[in-house]
């Protein structure tokens, strides 16, 4: 018995040197994170001048989703309403976004001019909750590549429309669309954008290139009227950017929307 536990405790040091190198060798700065259960879904969408000067949401927007959680599919029924304080930095200021009082925290940059969208520039996600400080960080990318903006798209309605988003670096895409009707009203017909814990949850991929994404032909339900397709290619955040959250279960991304024009046939 005493030479069989002490192959068991060897082997146990083994395994566990095993896992500290592989979670050093991940990126995660702190492995002990791995183990942690407090966990956040982060996004932050900023816009660039779309045709016709529509505007497919704000100039930016943040939506942040809080749990305590040990794995994805527990997310969405686990989440944190009390946070001290969930914020969103970089270089050009701090801003704080707002509690739903449901576990998810927004803000728009139509009620704070101070969320702003800047490519190239390291966004911080800073949640305050039972004490402790726990932070992510991403590095905002360029709006994608879809084209001449000042080219309009001729497009058969009812048709699916294909963008190519291959080698631009990007993990993720989001993607919205809206009618511009005669009397110049902005109708809406698609959107994929996540709005809750579970839509995140349901969206998210495992990361790395879009390829070719499609929006579906029921975007473009009317023929011989005028769209705005709006696109915005994500990247995900480091694992090692994470600090105090499981970043196995965590995630924050961040995109810029580009717009085209598409005007369907008759």
């Amino acid at each position: 018995m005493p030479l069989r536990a002490k192959g068991t405790k060897l082997r146990l040091v083994r395994t566990l040197s095993i896992l500290v190198l592989w979670l050093s060798l991940s990126g995660c700065a702190n492995f002990v994170d791995y183990f942690s259960p407090a966990t956040a879904q982060a996004i932050l969408i900023g816009s660039e001048e779309l045709p016709m000067g529509i505007e497919l949401g704000a100039a930016a927007e943040a939506t942040v989703f809080v749990a305590r959680a040990r794995s994805i599919d527990s997310f969405a029924a686990n989440l944190i309403d009390d946070a001290n304080l969930v914020q969103i930095s970089s270089p050009a200021g701090a801003v704080d976004l707002a509690n739903s009082g449901t576990g998810t925290y927004s803000l728009s940059a139509i009620d704070n001019a101070g969320l702003s969208y800047s490519a190239g520039l390291t966004y911080t996600l800073r949640v305050e909750e039972g004490g402790r400080v726990r932070t992510g960080s991403v590095v905002a990318p360029e709006a994608p590549n879809l084209g001449d903006s000042a080219e309009p798209i001729q497009h058969s309605a009812g048709s699916s429309l294909q963008f190519d988003l291959s080698g631009q670096g990007f993990d993720q895409y989001v993607a919205a669309v809206g009618l511009v009707d005669p009397s110049g009203d902005f109708i809406l017909t698609y959107d994929n954008r996540p709005t809750t814990a579970q839509d995140y949850i349901d969206w998210l991929g495992p990361g790395g290139d879009p390829g070719v994404i499609s929006i579906p032909g029921d975007a473009f339900p009317e023929a011989s009227a005028s769209y705005v397709v709006g696109v915005a290619g994500l990247a995900q955040a480091d694992p090692g950017s994470f600090s105090k959250f499981n970043p196995a279960i965590s995630n924050f991304v961040a995109g810029s929307l580009a717009g085209r024009l598409v005007l369907t046939t008759p």
